[in-house]
């Protein structure tokens, strides 16, 4: 897990937390590939239950974009793309109130 340094500069906090961010997102799409998080029970994820909303679902490809851009890293942005491709039907959803959280 990345170490914070509380009284470190902005910019190495900001990368601190970036490395943060990268680790977390790693290990949830390692425990759940191909799955969209919207919420946790007692600290885990869901799959279970009807969702209450599917407008989130761009948010953890969004994530993986940011990460690709930041660091430059192939796998970021082959894993981005790859989320990227599993919403991609929904790009004339009608349904949802926002689609601009999905793209």
């Amino acid at each position: 897990m990345a170490n914070f340094t509380v009284d470190a500069p902005l910019e190495v906090r900001a990368e601190q937390a970036m490395a943060f961010a990268q680790e977390q997102v790693a290990g949830l799409i390692t425990a759940h590939p191909d799955y969209f998080p919207l919420y946790t029970e007692e600290g885990k994820w869901q799959h279970g239950k009807q969702s209450w909303t599917n407008c989130c679902e761009g948010f953890l490809g969004g994530m993986m974009w940011i990460f690709a851009r930041r660091t430059g890293d192939p796998v970021w942005r082959e894993r981005a793309e790859h989320y990227a491709r599993l919403v991609e039907e929904r790009q004339h959803d009608t349904s949802v109130h926002d689609l601009g959280f999905v793209f």
